[in-house]
């Protein structure tokens, strides 16, 4: 995949790494003005801890778009995010779900600003 990517000529940076709550070493503090995830918070893949990691990249101001099967929304509103949301490190900003985000399923569309660090 990062050979395909590579071979574009558009990206300057290209890392493969897991999505943890843990930093990734690659990536510093602020780098990205914002991050669009889609279908990866599902069980044994993104869990929300991994936010923790997307809040330390993304520049206060920033925000964090995700989209999601309506059926793991509970992956993605774990303690992390409950914590994150209460000391005010993010902030709920829209969330929507919508029909036929996978054939005739729901989906979730959920984006968070980061307010601070």
């Amino acid at each position: 995949m990062l050979s395909q990517a590579s071979a574009k000529g558009v990206y300057t940076k290209l890392i493969c790494s897991k999505l943890t709550d843990e930093n990734i070493d690659e990536l510093n503090p602020d780098d990205y003005d914002g991050i669009i995830c889609s279908g990866a918070f599902i069980p044994g893949h993104l869990d929300d801890r991994c936010l923790i990691e997307m809040v330390r990249v993304v520049k206060p101001g920033g925000v964090i778009c995700i989209s999601m099967h309506a059926g793991s929304i509970d992956v993605l509103e774990g303690p992390t995010l409950t914590s994150l949301l209460n000391d005010k490190t993010i902030e709920q900003i829209h969330k929507t779900r919508f029909e036929n985000y996978v054939m005739d399923d729901e989906g979730y569309f959920v984006a968070y600003k980061v307010t601070k660090k």
